[in-house]
């Protein structure tokens, strides 16, 4: 019962966002850009609590709502493909990793992981497991981010810097989960679905 109700809330929220931005003066772009901030941060709430609950085709929704308001970036194609693995939709992966794959946004280590994560999903363990160890060793610190700065890099007002997880400022301010990060052990049930 308390999760329809947050859901509720969280996709009321959502709409007054949608709302505020579609009014906001277009003599100001300051506020139209705050409310949709405000409102990928509030997708992004919905579908991190609709992973958590395990359903993976409907915390998808919200993401392809933001793909499709604007020039999806390639970390939102890449959460977005990720999620599909996690729900077995193999396909729909495919091609959101076709498209991070010819992005230039797009960093060789988000192609790498995203072709590891693929390769989990596919049963093809040796590849999978030679490419993840690699991106670990020569990018530890590539996995961590903050809420905040996942939505600016999701919807395209900042590319992700890696220089940031080494900052003192960053590691003094991680109260936010590791969003970064896939496990890919809920990727092992994959290995039976080609």
């Amino acid at each position: 019962m308390e999760n329809s109700s947050s859901a509720r809330s969280d996709n009321a929220s959502l709409r007054k966002c949608k709302l505020k931005a579609r009014k906001a003066p277009k003599s100001d772009p300051t506020i139209n850009s705050m409310w949709k901030k405000r409102g990928a941060r509030v997708s992004l709430i919905i579908a991190s609590q609709l992973c958590e609950m395990k359903d993976f085709g409907a915390s998808t929704k919200p993401l392809e709502s933001l793909c499709n308001q604007s020039e999806p970036t390639s970390a939102l194609r890449s959460a977005l493909a990720r999620i599909y693995l996690q729900g077995r939709y193999i396909q729909k992966a495919k091609t959101h990793f076709s498209f991070v794959e010819q992005s230039p946004d797009a960093t060789e280590g988000m192609k790498r992981m995203n072709r590891a994560l693929l390769a989990c999903a596919n049963g093809e363990w040796d590849f999978a497991s030679t490419r993840l160890t690699h991106l670990i060793e020569s990018e530890p610190d590539n996995f961590v981010i903050t809420t905040d700065e996942l939505i600016d890099v999701l919807i395209g007002n900042r590319k992700y810097d890696p220089c940031i997880c080494s900052s003192p400022a960053f590691l003094d301010h991680q109260t936010s989960a590791r969003m970064g990060q896939m496990d890919t052990i809920k990727l092992t049930p994959l290995a039976s679905n080609k």
